[in-house]
């Protein structure tokens, strides 16, 4: 068998393997999760499938223990974001429960696969009101750097639930707190030698803050402005 002929044997063989996986040797590593995305890919294409058969209730099982105990680890902690670790949990939850959902040959291996939709939702508002707090904290110490740190607080708190009461007027608050302002002022030329020079060069700089972006705390301001 010559050089070329070893590679596309390889090549062929490597696919093979990786188009067959059932999901057991992550179960068997402990990787719950991705088990049941493997078992649940294999079946998809084969619900005969023995091996697949067998990891994806062991593997789903395994899984939603595993995430049901960090959440209750989380919840008695004292971590000021522990709700988004539960948070995260809960949606892997919904996740796997989703994938489990859209095999057909799958429920009867793991029938009514659980949701946790409420507990989601709550986890959202808790983890943004976490955020939420912690930026107010932030915010009271009345510096600039405590202030960057607020906004990223409250802007983390927007994404997980937009509509949290006061929070655009503290995402404003905070990035003004956070602002430098700086006042540009021009150049004074005495005499008209240079006068021509000065005005293309001073016009350049105008040109040049006017559309600068490389920090957003940083804000350029004209005499008049």
């Amino acid at each position: 068998m010559n050089t070329i002929s070893r590679l596309r044997y390889f090549l062929y063989l490597s696919i093979l393997i990786v188009g067959c996986t059932t999901g057991k040797n992550a179960l068997q590593k402990g990787d719950y999760d991705a088990a049941v995305s493997k078992a649940v890919d294999r079946l998809r294409s084969s619900p005969q499938n023995k091996e697949a058969m067998q990891v994806l209730p062991q593997a789903f099982d395994l899984a939603l223990q595993t995430h049901l105990r960090k959440i209750d680890e989380a919840k008695i902690s004292a971590d000021a974001l522990k709700w988004e670790t539960i948070l995260y949990n809960y949606q892997r939850i919904n996740q796997l429960s989703d994938e489990v959902n859209s095999c057909p040959s799958c429920l009867s291996l793991v029938p009514n696969p659980p949701k946790y939709v409420k507990e989601f939702e709550d986890s959202k508002y808790q983890a943004a009101e976490a955020r939420y707090l912690l930026g107010e904290r932030a915010l009271r110490e009345n510096n600039r750097q405590s202030a960057k740190i607020a906004y990223n607080h409250f802007l983390k708190a927007e994404s997980l639930y937009p509509s949290l009461k006061g929070l655009k007027d503290k995402i404003e608050d905070a990035y003004w707190a956070a602002v430098l302002k700086v006042v540009v002022q021009p150049a004074v030329i005495n005499g008209n030698a240079y006068r021509l020079s000065n005005d293309y060069f001073q016009q350049q700089i105008t040109n040049y803050l006017a559309t600068y972006r490389g920090n957003s705390f940083v804000r350029f301001y004209t005499e008049q402005e």
